[in-house]
């Protein structure tokens, strides 16, 4: 098309280019009056995309077009340095769509469109340009009989074949284009313009999964629609082709850095009126997300003594998304997995079974803190949302739960949630309490710890002991003491979780936390149908709160309802995939079925997770007794002791007990029997009574579960209901016994 060149605009003081155009056109009459009326229509388009001509001048040299000079790179070198991402690939296909339409509705056809005739500057803008040679819609066939214009390969079929060319022709070239954009290479090959015009015209080209792994189908099939041989099967204009890719999800600079780094910012909070408007153009299509997960935040400051901030505002942005009923939300226990991790966003995503992730950062420095946090699309890995907040460090509290707050209902929003009245409901009713920031930071560190295991469940109960001393109305303190107590071995510390549980609904019937540790006390207290109520009311509150399903679900197991049971338990493993206590109780309702072989293999995934997680070993141990196979029995036990969690010393001693008598080692199974008596007897006869049965003492067995009845032990209607007691379920006072339990009907 000629040569350009860069020049001076000395009226206007600015950079522009010049065009210069072929020489026939100094010869050639109609040609130069076809190009006039091509400069002028082009001249008529303004829009951010498109390169704007200022004039078509001549001088002694020819005819040359004046136009905006645009300093940046030429698109296709940008695609051969093979460093764009899929973000920035669409963004483009974005812009260079929207050029094309604008300039369709003026009638302008481009007919040239082609990687080396898209600029992008350094701001990362797209210029289409070269409509300088466009064909005006509606005219005569634009070039001599003998002669098409447009680049061979792009050119679309009735181009070559000389037939009347309309804007479809442009959408041809586009899907040429984004074959190019995605996969690095051209659709159509040839060595020479006669087989390369014939691939063309007779051939498909490669299915783009072939030639570029990971890019996602829906793409594929809007490059295959713009590829059609037939201009009538093509898309009909690129408005069309703009919100398909719109629906893909909204579109972030395509020259943003990595996900892991600060958005340095200068200004500080950004007012909710001024984001509740850009959010609006969200609202306007759905995004097909029901799921998503919040990795772990990234702490910028380095400083390890911060850990348990990060991991608190972590915590309370899930719980704060947890609030839509129609969205549903990843445990953070699961979600912690994913700490530090370098596995790639769509693996993760895979991983957790949702279609988004939250991803964050947070910068503390003296009294700042800046955080930031962005949504991301797995299907396109696109950012949806994004937002930097900065805020004084006066309260710590203010700072987690409004923030997070925030960006919970801007999410909600992008996601079409928070227009529903229902959340609305929901979210009025849980109105956080705000206790000082010193309390605040205790409970955020007895969060931190509750994620742990073993003795760490010791520090959390005393810091949220510490919390519930220094602010008794803090609700969450309260029903997060509850729910914690009932994993440490300890009646004294059940107990007083039970107390909590009850002052935490007096203070906050609302809170779905509150009512889990409600029906877990009811639980403790046999009461099954006030603690099936909790548990109903504590998922109504929040559909997402995963604990309230687990313990539900041993409830139903502990009253012998096990397809329910069963459906809780996997319901609570959606919501927290990698929770190692999720999963197992899947495997204890499998095992209350009687299905040994999948309950195993549900244990061996916990233990991939965590090899020394010994209540799996533990768990299989059982499984194997029931099986028959007490040599596997004995090999659990020893693996259970070799982890050494003390939370459970009790658990794997009792079962080495029973594999040394199933293997008919009977001293030694006796010894360690009288050791577990000796020791844990008046704090757990459930076990002693085990002992004795497996030794075929069985009125001794049920003597000592008479015991743990008088005791009211929170254990014993769950053992009751195992396979473990099958062998005495015939026995009249087994079922006096069983009875008095007052399982529902």
């Amino acid at each position: 098309m000629g040569k350009v060149y860069l020049a001076k605009d000395t009226k206007l003081n600015r950079n522009v280019a010049l065009k210069f155009l072929p020489d026939f056109i100094t010869w050639d009459p109609p040609a130069r009056e076809r190009f006039h009326n091509e400069a002028r229509a082009s001249a008529a388009l303004n829009h951010p995309n498109i390169t704007q001509i200022h004039a078509l001048e001549h001088c002694e040299k020819g005819f040359f077009i004046v136009m905006e000079y645009v300093e940046g790179v030429e698109l296709k070198k940008l695609i051969q340095t093979g460093n764009l991402s899929l973000k920035q690939k669409k963004k483009i296909a974005l812009q260079v769509a929207n050029a094309l339409e604008t300039a369709h509705q003026k009638g302008v056809i481009h007919r040239d469109v082609k990687s080396s005739n898209i600029m992008i500057n350094k701001d990362g803008l797209v210029k289409v340009m070269d409509f300088g040679i466009a064909h005006i819609s509606g005219e005569t066939h634009s070039t001599n009989a003998n002669k098409s214009l447009g680049t061979p390969n792009y050119m679309a079929p009735e181009q070559i074949l000389g037939n009347e060319i309309d804007k479809r022709t442009d959408i041809w070239s586009y899907g040429v284009l984004l074959f190019e954009l995605f996969s690095g290479e051209l659709p159509f090959k040839g060595e020479y313009k006669p087989s390369l015009f014939y691939s063309i015209l007779n051939k498909e080209p490669p299915p783009l999964e072939e030639v570029s792994v990971g890019v996602p189908s829906h793409f594929s099939k809007i490059i295959s629609t713009c590829l059609r041989k037939d201009p009538r099967k093509r898309y009909s204009s690129f408005d069309v082709i703009i919100k398909l890719l719109k629906n893909t999800g909204a579109q972030a600079s395509i020259w943003s850095k990595s996900r892991t780094k600060p958005l340095l910012i200068t200004t500080v909070l950004i007012s909710l009126l001024v984001i509740s408007v850009v959010l609006y153009t969200f609202i306007g299509f759905s995004t097909g997300i029901n799921s998503v997960a919040v990795l772990p935040f990234k702490n910028l400051s380095e400083d390890p003594k911060q850990d348990y901030f990060i991991e608190g505002m972590h915590g309370a942005l899930i719980s704060e998304l947890s609030q839509y009923p129609h969205l549903k939300v990843i445990n953070q226990a699961s979600s912690m997995y994913f700490e530090n991790s370098n596995k790639p966003l769509p693996q993760i995503g895979q991983e957790l079974e949702v279609d988004a992730l939250v991803i964050g950062s947070i910068y503390q420095a003296e009294d700042r803190i800046r955080f930031s946090a962005e949504l991301v699309d797995l299907e396109t890995e696109e950012n949806i949302w994004t937002n930097t907040y900065e805020r004084e460090h006066e309260d710590v509290f203010s700072l987690q739960g409004n923030v997070a707050k925030e960006i919970a209902r801007e999410i909600g929003e992008t996601l079409n949630t928070v227009d529903q009245s229902s959340e609305l409901t929901v979210l009025q009713k849980n109105q956080p309490y705000r206790p000082s920031p010193e309390v605040y930071d205790i409970y955020l560190k007895g969060r931190y710890y509750s994620t742990r295991t073993g003795k760490d469940m010791d520090k959390a109960i005393q810091y949220f002991q510490e919390a519930i001393d220094r602010d008794p109305n803090f609700t969450k303190a309260y029903a997060a003491f509850a729910e914690v107590a009932q994993l440490i071995q300890d009646p004294v510390i059940i107990n007083r979780g039970i107390e909590a549980a009850y002052k935490a609904v007096e203070l906050n019937p609302n809170l779905s936390e509150s009512q889990a540790a409600l029906g877990i006390a009811k639980m403790i207290e046999w009461e099954w149908k006030s603690s099936e109520e909790a548990f109903q009311k504590a998922i109504e509150l929040n559909p997402n709160n995963s604990m309230a399903y687990q313990w539900y679900a041993q409830l139903l197991r502990q009253t012998m309802r096990f397809e329910e049971a069963y459906d809780m338990a996997r319901k609570a493993e959606e919501l927290n995939p990698l929770s190692l206590m999720a999963k197992s109780m899947v495997g204890w309702v499998l095992f209350n079925m009687h299905r040994y072989e999948e309950a195993h293999n549900v244990w061996d995934e916990v233990l991939e997770l965590d090899s020394e997680y010994g209540l799996a070993y533990y768990n299989k141990g059982l499984a194997y007794w029931m099986q028959g196979k007490g040599d596997k029995v004995l090999e659990m036990a020893k693996k259970a002791i070799s982890v050494n969690t003390p939370v459970y010393d009790l658990h794997s001693k009792w079962l080495s007990a029973v594999g040394y008598c199933l293997n008919e080692q009977t001293k030694t199974c006796a010894t360690i029997s009288q050791e577990v008596e000796k020791e844990h007897g008046h704090k757990s006869p459930t076990f002693v009574a085990i002992l004795y049965h497996v030794q075929g003492k069985n009125e001794e067995a049920i003597e000592w579960l008479e015991k743990a009845y008088e005791q009211r032990k929170p254990w014993l209607p769950n053992m009751l209901t195992e396979p473990l007691f099958d062998g005495l379920r015939d026995y009249p006072r087994f079922i006096d016994l069983f009875n008095r339990m007052d399982y529902p009907e």
